[in-house]
């Protein structure tokens, strides 16, 4: 029989530039994914495949973009 275990990473890092998270993250609502403030904005919203708030950002970045 086959078992998945789930392995947390040394440091966490930002699925979309792989970098450390060193600083105060910006989690998704619906996933808890975490992200850099920046690159979640680039994203313009989670990237989680099956997140029910995929390619919704936060209200708090919303006002990045015009």
């Amino acid at each position: 029989m086959l078992e998945v275990r789930e392995r947390p990473p040394e440091q966490p890092t930002c699925p979309l530039c792989l970098d450390a998270l060193e600083t105060e993250p910006q989690l998704c609502a619906g996933c808890q994914t975490r992200y850099h403030p920046d690159c979640l904005a680039e994203l313009g919203g989670c990237s989680t495949l099956g997140c029910r708030l995929q390619g919704e950002l936060p209200g708090s970045l919303s006002s990045w973009f015009c």
